[in-house]
């Protein structure tokens, strides 16, 4: 037992050091994006924009944008990789079925956050995005 948690140790950190510049560059998006938001009017429109089209559009939006950018992008990414490599492409019922599982995930996160209105609110209160968190982190799975 001992020697399982040794190894799936050492393949977290593998794993973890294999995505690190990812991981940051996610990181460096993600602070982009709020400094923006909070002092550049431009971004905070924008971002103003997709946030009315996601409350007009939903769930179709998320389940459009997670398939999009949890699915179809991740696949191009790696379909070119492997192309690079002289690897073997993934069957097309594979593809289909990685987009159909991140379209359905994008439904299953856009339930998510209307039952967390319902529960805790929709307002910016720092308690209420602690509750939210809280949720995310440890009841939902």
């Amino acid at each position: 037992m001992k020697s399982y948690f040794k190894e799936a140790f050492q393949t977290g950190i593998a794993v973890a050091k294999r995505n690190a510049i990812a991981g940051v560059i996610l990181q460096i998006f993600g602070i982009a994006f709020v400094f923006g938001y909070y002092n550049i009017n431009s971004i905070r429109e924008f971002l103003d924009t997709i946030g009315v089209l996601k409350t007009d559009y939903s769930p179709w939006f998320a389940i459009g944008l997670t398939s999009i950018f949890g699915g179809v992008i991740p696949l191009t990414i790696e379909s070119f990789q492997r192309r690079k490599l002289g690897q073997r492409q993934r069957p097309l019922s594979e593809v289909l079925s990685t987009i159909a599982f991140w379209a359905f995930r994008g439904a299953m996160v856009s339930f998510l956050y209307e039952v967390q209105a319902q529960l805790f609110g929709n307002d910016k209160q720092l308690v209420t995005v602690i509750k939210k968190v809280l949720f995310d982190q440890f009841a939902y799975l």
